[in-house]
């Protein structure tokens, strides 16, 4: 799946005020910006693009995607790097996060950032994910 506008990430877009800066301190409600793009390889050879989000980030009701757990750090070069933490899939990223069963183990990790690969179709996301696991051996899918 190529990546184009926010919105075709499932992205909200949200009109960022003064007022709405102040509220996020007690509710969810900014949408953050993309941080950049990450590529992950499967066991299978496949490269896949994934869209890097910081954690906490809103997405759009019913989408359907496979997404990574990281902490994402900042070298020395200026570029970024990522511990993978967890992969997972969902057909709805906007609640999946929402007392997630394996929370504590984020948490552990020191989770900062979920990287996201769009795909509505369910069997083409379970089959991704077991391809990135089984390359990528994640701590927290253990």
């Amino acid at each position: 799946m190529g990546f184009g506008t926010l919105a075709e990430v499932g992205i909200q877009r949200a009109r960022i005020t003064n007022a709405t800066l102040r509220r996020s301190a007690r509710r969810k409600d900014v949408v953050m910006a993309k941080l950049g793009t990450v590529t992950f390889t499967g066991v299978s050879g496949t490269d896949y693009e994934f869209n890097a989000y910081p954690w906490g980030t809103s997405f759009k009701k019913d989408f359907g995607a496979v997404y990574f757990v990281t902490r994402r750090t900042q070298k020395s070069d200026g570029g970024y790097s990522h511990i993978r933490i967890y992969i997972g899939q969902t057909e709805d990223l906007s609640t999946r996060f929402d007392d997630h069963h394996k929370q504590a183990c984020f948490d552990r990790h020191n989770k900062n950032c979920v990287c996201v690969y769009g795909e509505q179709d369910e069997e083409t996301r379970l089959e991704i994910e077991q391809d990135l696991i089984d390359n990528y051996h994640p701590p927290c899918n253990e």
